[in-house]
């Protein structure tokens, strides 16, 4: 019958893998009698882990062969992460996006293009490369990144973008100058007021916004 056989040799590593587990928390101790039994487990006066005298480690024991069969689990089962929502967490990095291209995460493009991480220089180098992603141009547009200027100058460009209008109408880099501006062109856009008033500067100074719907 398969088990494992603990050993003067493997003792030691058994329990200190225990020890990790506990201290960093990775199991949650519901036994009164396991913590009493942890309590009064001491290292001796010749250096060996064991139960003090008159006290028992039973239980100490049995949890810490638990520890070390759990550790080949843990490491053999990933858990199912939700990479819609990781693409656009914002501790997630283009490094990061970059060293999991040659893996299997399936990072969403859809996500990444409102990752506050992500620049409009990022997107211009994956976009200039020989296999460029599929960015989501709704989801770029209100990207706090992606500003006026960049708009403009991607607008006069030989091969503009599709930009989003009542997207970067809620993108909160987007001032209400930069739209005065735009509405004294000769060309304005059509920006979408209802987004207009939800946007962060919209909503503190929508007194200046209604002037200039006239």
């Amino acid at each position: 019958m398969p088990g494992l056989q603990v050993t003067m040799k493997n003792r030691e590593q058994i329990l200190a893998l225990m020890e990790e587990f506990v201290r960093t928390r990775k199991l949650k101790l519901n036994s009164e009698r396991l913590i009493v039994e942890l309590l009064t487990f001491i290292v001796n006066e010749q250096g060996k882990p064991e139960a003090d005298e008159g006290c028992h480690d039973d239980l100490v024991m049995s949890l810490a062969i638990a520890c070390y069969g759990l550790k080949d689990l843990v490491s053999s089962t990933p858990h199912p992460w939700n990479w819609n929502c990781l693409s656009s967490h914002p501790n997630i990095t283009w490094e990061n996006v970059k060293e999991d291209l040659a893996s299997d995460n399936p990072h969403e493009w859809d996500d990444l293009s409102e990752n506050p991480n992500i620049t409009w220089e990022i997107v211009q180098e994956d976009l200039a490369s020989p296999n460029p992603h599929d960015w989501n141009w709704w989801k770029l547009s209100r990207n706090s990144n992606i500003t006026w200027e960049i708009v403009k100058e991607d607008l006069s460009s030989n091969h503009p973008h599709t930009w989003i209008w009542c997207e970067l109408s809620s993108n909160p880099s987007i001032t209400l100058e930069n739209i005065r501006e735009d509405l004294a062109s000769d060309t304005p856009h059509k920006w979408r007021w209802d987004h207009l008033s939800g946007n962060t500067f919209g909503w503190k100074q929508q007194p200046l916004i209604k002037p200039a719907l006239r």
